[in-house]
């Protein structure tokens, strides 16, 4: 990570040097400075964020402005391919994941279940309330995918397949703003 700042870092440099070259140009000089005093910022907040790692508060103001709860996460868990031991993996997914919380002592309140045949899950979204609880999921985004013998197959094959998970923070609502002009009905 560190060389990647110092690459960052020494591109702006050089990008700095060929505004200052504009500078001698009475017609760029104007742009030139403000270019500069944009790459100075740039380069300034890279230096910063390699000197010291985020806080909880500075990772809530990246979010484009928007308020967000950092103790409360809204996890969807969907069977994707694999068919009957996808729904299986999901509803094993989401097993984990509900013993997560319960160790962390969050609340948990499922919000929407669609179930298949034994047991399965062909998506569940869940709100984890609790200290940290978005912070502590959010890197759980994604493709999740198991190789196993299914209960459901009777030859003893390895069957591959995935569930995908998606996990929010609760932004608060009256930050949400909907502009009437662009509903269509």
């Amino acid at each position: 990570m560190e060389d990647y700042l110092k690459q960052q870092i020494k591109e702006i440099d050089q990008k700095i040097e060929e505004a200052k070259s504009l500078l001698k140009e009475p017609e760029m000089t104007s742009l030139a400075q403000a270019e500069i005093a944009d790459l100075e910022h740039q380069k300034e907040i890279l230096i910063l964020s390699a000197s010291s790692p985020m806080s909880a508060s500075e990772e809530e103001e990246i979010e484009e402005g928007i308020e967000v709860n950092l103790n409360i996460a809204i996890m969807e868990i969907r069977s994707a391919a694999g068919g009957d031991e996808a729904g299986l993996f999901a509803n094993d997914l989401y097993r984990m994941y509900s013993r997560f919380a319960t160790n962390k002592n969050w609340k948990i309140e499922e919000l929407d279940r669609s179930e298949g045949k034994l047991g399965q899950i062909k998506e569940v979204v869940v709100k984890f309330v609790g200290s940290n609880a978005f912070l502590l999921l959010q890197k759980e985004s994604g493709v999740h995918r198991v190789q196993r013998i299914p209960k459901t197959e009777s030859s003893g094959r390895i069957h591959t397949s995935t569930a995908t998970i998606a996990v929010l923070p609760q932004v608060n609502a009256s930050q949400i703003l909907i502009n009437p002009a662009d509903l269509e009905f």
